[in-house]
């Protein structure tokens, strides 16, 4: 048992403002106490450009149009994002490849 998991989540929630409770709210309580811990006194800001490069990098790495899972729509769907999303993540690998076959 973690130390802090023997108060009543009333008293931990209770203290927590801005930052804290935003990622106890959205995350949980373990998470909020691992960063605490692990990253104590660190402003941390995530940027959604490099989430968005992640769901490209999976969009390549999975599409498959033989099998229904890994289709553009599934895609789109398992990864919060548009079709043209995913469709535009496709477009830019052929490009990148065609580039990289000129050299």
């Amino acid at each position: 048992m973690r130390w802090y998991e023997e108060l009543k989540i009333e008293e931990i929630v209770e203290q927590l403002e801005k930052d804290p409770r935003l990622v106890y709210e959205h995350a949980g309580l373990h998470v909020l106490m691992i960063l605490w811990e692990k990253l104590p006194g660190i402003s941390i800001y995530l940027s959604e450009k490099r989430l968005f490069d992640i769901k490209r990098t999976y969009v390549r790495q999975k599409y498959n149009p033989d099998d229904p899972r890994y289709s553009v729509k599934a895609l789109a769907a398992r990864l919060g994002v548009s079709e043209k999303f995913v469709q535009t993540a496709l477009y830019e690998k052929e490009d990148n490849d065609k580039q990289n076959q000129l050299f």
